[in-house]
């Protein structure tokens, strides 16, 4: 399993790096929506970054809005979760491209929810190619990890349950050898690579 750096915590208590992953817990009528018709307790996730004075940054799709940077504070009292993400370096051009322009796709969050409903129900998993422009989409894609639509509770499982996809993004990403990542996810899982 990846490390949670930090499990369910108000926003303002937490210890948030450049490059984190953030996910968000429901709240108001549309997350507990969101959260309800995925089967995740979150309901949006973003990037983590500082300004230039040291800030805590988010960079993300939201509905209503083109992809967008906000401060902590517009979340200051939401709760989340935060993963470890790669360093903020690696990752800035891309998350950073089309900010202010590129629109969030409606249909897109419609269908990552019509193909959790389905996977819950039928245990048949659809894949539908992403335009990236949902915030769970948009964030799978910096990282690399998939370019499929993709609910803020999928990329959260498919990050937490599955160390060896996150151990080789890591390693491309960071250049950390193929010895060490083993050597992490033994240890992460217990030696155990199926939990």
């Amino acid at each position: 399993m990846i490390p949670i750096k930090q499990l369910l915590g108000n926003i303002r208590n937490l210890d948030i790096e450049p490059g984190d992953i953030v996910f968000f817990t429901a709240e108001g009528f549309v997350g507990a929506a969101i959260s309800t018709i995925t089967g995740s307790e979150f309901c949006h996730v973003a990037l983590a970054f500082e300004d230039c004075e040291g800030v805590c940054m988010f960079v993300e799709c939201q509905g209503g809005t083109p992809k967008r940077v906000v401060d902590w504070s517009f979340y200051k009292d939401r709760t989340v979760c935060v993963l470890p993400g790669p360093h903020w370096h690696r990752l800035r051009d891309q998350a950073m491209a089309g900010l202010g322009s590129e629109g969030y796709d409606y249909l897109e969050a419609g269908i990552a929810g019509l193909e959790d409903l389905v996977a819950r129900e039928t245990g048949w998993k659809l894949e539908t190619h992403a335009s990236g422009h949902i915030c769970s989409t948009f964030v799978a894609q910096v990282l690399g990890v998939s370019d499929q639509v993709i609910s803020p509770g999928d990329l959260w499982r498919m990050l937490v349950v599955a160390p060896d996809d996150l151990w080789r993004l890591l390693e491309a990403q960071q250049g950390i050898t193929e010895k060490l990542a083993a050597q992490a996810v033994d240890h992460l899982t217990g030696g155990n690579k199926d939990d």
